[in-house]
């Protein structure tokens, strides 16, 4: 005789489906029926600086790149997670600095 626990660990090893399996949306037809309730507004012209918090009508592409090269905007450090994997509150782990690199 089957526990009820050995009886539900059972019925996790066979695949099921739910009835709903076959009525479910795509992610694009989701959007669609949601989007199918909203109306698009207008679009307005405005001054650059009477715009903040509003959102762009159009993709705007910038002539030039800023900064011109390849940038991290982040302080931080890069660490091999085998250095760090038996890392936790109640033990640290003390790290060297190898070295460091100058913004931009």
């Amino acid at each position: 005789m089957m526990t009820t626990h050995e009886h539900r660990s059972h019925q996790h090893d066979r695949p099921h489906r739910h009835h709903y399996d076959e009525e479910m949306l795509s992610v694009e037809d989701a959007r669609d029926r949601i989007l199918s309730y909203f109306q698009s507004l207008d679009s307005v012209d405005v001054p650059l600086l009477d715009a903040l918090g509003l959102t762009l009508a159009e993709d705007l592409i910038a002539e030039f790149d800023i900064p011109p090269m390849a940038n991290s905007a982040m302080d931080g450090y890069a660490v091999k997670s085998a250095d760090v994997a038996s890392a936790s509150k109640f033990n640290p782990v003390l790290l060297p600095v190898d070295c460091y690199i100058a913004a931009g």
